[in-house]
């Protein structure tokens, strides 16, 4: 019987998967450390100072998970920022913008050059002849970029071409 594969996760369901876990582990903790302390302060030959340890011990571990999922999280979030998938467009290069909506007035991207390269250009071109609007120069360091059209147009007549002279990337490209 052929394996079934399951789609891979998103980074949102990791997350999720990483609080569903740790929703369970302060459940599984609320339960041990209730049911220490309640046996501690019933130990009749216990000292004080032993229970007070006991006490500070198991909120120090608390303590220390909470750490621990913090330096996930954070792993995780950093993680996320280089998640974006990028369009390599060499110079001359369109790609066509898609869009749910009949018509668009604006498109907003994300791009970059390689690195040590600068002069990036992208421009919105309507119908493959007429350039609308530019994006300004893009150099190494990803930015958002914002085209205006100038007015309400068809996704389908409306296309980004790289037409400066070295590669850029795109990534992230919506219409509004």
């Amino acid at each position: 019987m052929p394996e079934v594969c399951s789609p891979p996760k998103t980074i949102e369901d990791l997350i999720l998967d990483i609080l569903a876990d740790e929703a369970q582990i302060i459940r599984c903790l609320r339960i041990f450390f209730c049911k220490t302390l309640q046996e501690i302060e019933t130990e009749k030959c216990m000292i004080p100072e032993r229970k007070v340890k006991l006490a500070s011990d198991l909120i120090n571990a608390a303590a220390q998970k909470e750490a621990a999922l913090a330096a996930v999280l954070e792993a995780i979030s950093k993680f996320e920022e280089g998640q974006d998938e990028f369009i390599t467009l060499v110079p001359g290069a369109i790609y066509q913008v898609t869009s749910s909506s009949s018509t668009i007035q604006t498109i907003t991207f994300m791009a970059k050059t390689d690195v040590g390269v600068a002069g990036g250009q992208i421009s919105a071109i309507y119908d493959g002849e007429a350039e609308l609007s530019s994006s300004g120069m893009i150099d190494e360091v990803p930015a958002n970029y914002n085209i205006p059209l100038g007015g309400a147009f068809n996704p389908d007549d409306i296309t980004l071409q790289n037409t400066g002279t070295v590669t850029v990337h795109i990534a992230n490209v919506v219409t509004s």
